[in-house]
């Protein structure tokens, strides 16, 4: 499993279907979609409020599984492994980074970082503070998370997702909750430190810069995932 994914990062859906029930009624989020995620490339999935594309996510990190077909990463068919499984797998070769934090306020900036690494028996300090560093934080290593602001914090979720260095980067809404300023500098950040190691980077997002800077942008609606003709072009 881990020799497959290591040599391609893509993600590919294979007839996949995913819905929920709301309200008593049944949402069609996904309904049978085919279509490829290439290795080392940025994707963007664009669509409206409520279409499913957190939901997608949440499938392709292994965190939901589907009603019907195969989400394959790599040569390694998630939605055959168990649950188990698919944690270990999401935890050696994925990087998540949300819209909210999430960072422990109990631990240090510097602990926060290194705590993917060390769920995999690898403390990775070096690495970390390495990551800070590139991310302008060197300095605060030790301070808690409250003593940042919004800006500081998503850095600092954001070499979170790096310190293990996977090969697949999932970001959902990583500039929604920052100000214009501030969200440059993470989608800067984000951009950098993915490409030039060549990274897989799929980016839920209504913010328009990310959309002119992929290789591909998705349109999510009505339970099915389009990939628009134009990218660098589309939101202008």
């Amino acid at each position: 499993m881990d020799n497959h994914f290591a040599s391609s990062a893509s993600v590919q859906f294979k007839n996949v279907s995913m819905g929920y029930t709301e309200g008593g009624q049944k949402k069609q989020v996904l309904n049978q979609v085919s279509t490829l995620f290439p290795a080392a490339e940025l994707t963007v999935l664009l669509g409206p409020s409520g279409s499913g594309k957190s939901t997608l996510l949440n499938l392709i990190g292994g965190l939901d599984t589907p009603e019907q077909g195969e989400i394959w990463c790599g040569e390694t068919c998630l939605s055959q492994l168990t649950e188990r499984q698919r944690t270990l797998f999401r935890r050696q070769h994925m990087g998540i980074v949300f819209q909210f934090f999430n960072l422990i306020p109990t631990l240090t900036v510097l602990e926060n970082v290194v705590l993917p690494s060390q769920l995999l028996g690898k403390a990775h300090f070096e690495r970390a503070h390495l990551l800070l560093e590139q991310v302008g934080l060197k300095g605060r290593e030790h301070a808690s998370p409250d003593r940042l602001s919004g800006g500081e914090q998503q850095r600092v979720a954001l070499a979170r997702a790096l310190v293990h260095d996977p090969l697949l980067i999932l970001a959902d809404e990583p500039t929604g909750n920052l100000d214009q300023k501030n969200g440059e500098t993470v989608m800067a950040l984000l951009l950098e430190l993915t490409q030039k190691s060549q990274k897989t980077l799929i980016v839920v997002t209504h913010n328009p810069a990310f959309a002119r800077l992929s290789d591909s942008v998705f349109q999510l609606e009505l339970g099915q995932l389009a990939k628009t003709s134009t990218t660098h072009t589309f939101l202008d």
